[in-house]
């Protein structure tokens, strides 16, 4: 379990620190299985178009891929309000990673007269990290958001980091670390940009 006491001499040495934000911050505890089925009905029923969406990150690209704008924004709106229904009524703070947050922002970030940064970045949508990050009180904390609706490539494509660093174009990338909880997602998107990574376990 990584803890701020552990890490802290490494962290010292860096300026601009990265967090995933579901199951690495915040449990969204979304019920995934309902999503998906709902999301199948909602497209057979609209467009005649028969799919599962497991996984679902890849089918929603591969469906935007073949509806208009117009046709796919109603399937986004469906998602944005069933992660804030998730995490308004259901989400719980992920313990390790949220105290990790707030000890690198109490420790670092608070003292050092605005020379770090704390960032999320994300595959849920903006709207959903900011009213999370705003609904557990650790907005004050972060500097910049960036969801899945800012970016047009995902993660583990390095898009979405990419633009956090442009922000902070002066910190080297020896100075940037990631906190994630996915080896799938969250630490190939930072080996691929050649920053360093934690990962982030639930307790046992």
């Amino acid at each position: 379990m990584v803890t701020f006491s552990d890490i802290s001499k490494n962290l010292r040495t860096k300026r601009l620190f990265i967090f995933d934000f579901d199951e690495t911050v915040v449990n969204l505890n979304l019920n995934w299985q309902e999503l998906k089925e709902n999301l199948s009905a909602i497209v057979k029923e609209r467009f005649a178009i028969k799919m599962t969406f497991t996984p679902i990150l890849e089918k929603l690209e591969y469906l935007k891929s073949k509806l208009t704008q117009e046709e796919f924004t109603p399937i986004l709106s469906y998602l944005i309000q069933g992660e804030i229904h998730a995490l308004q009524e259901h989400s719980t703070i992920q313990t390790v990673g949220f105290t990790l947050l707030k000890e690198i922002y109490e420790n670092i970030v608070k003292k050092s007269e605005g020379k770090c940064h704390i960032a999320l970045l994300s595959n849920n949508f903006t709207k959903t990290i900011t009213l999370g990050a705003k609904q557990y009180g650790i907005d004050s904390y972060i500097s910049y958001y960036v969801g899945r609706d800012l970016v047009k490539n995902i993660k583990p494509d390095v898009e979405g980091i990419k633009k956090i660093h442009e922000q902070f174009s002066h910190i080297k990338k020896s100075e940037i670390v990631y906190f994630g909880d996915s080896e799938e997602y969250d630490k190939i998107v930072a080996t691929s940009y050649g920053i360093e990574f934690y990962l982030i376990k639930h307790p046992e």
